[in-house]
């Protein structure tokens, strides 16, 4: 994916909204220490497919492995370029 031409020094995340208050910590920092500033685009995981489907671009993207998979598929982001960094754990009481 590719950041907006002319804008080295920003990098765009697209992502749903769990991971929203981690980085808003870790953003701030990671800024500071790098001199990069980070836009963030949350949203729910059907509209971030319809962005991308439509030629929405970002340098991250912080979604579900099957969702990825299928953007790959689709020729929408490099598969080569993925990685796992996180993990989401369901529990279901009845």
């Amino acid at each position: 994916m590719s950041s907006i031409a002319g804008d080295l020094n920003r990098i765009h995340v697209m992502s749903g909204g769990a991971p929203k208050e981690v980085f808003a910590l870790l953003a701030p920092k990671f800024e500071q220490q790098t001199g990069n500033k980070v836009r963030f685009t949350y949203a729910v995981i059907t509209e971030l497919r319809e962005k991308l489907g439509a030629g929405a671009t970002a340098d991250v993207l912080v979604l579900p492995t099957p969702v990825l998979d299928s953007l790959a598929n689709d020729g929408k982001l490099r598969a080569d370029s993925r990685t796992t960094f996180g993990t989401v754990g369901v529990s279901v009481v009845v």
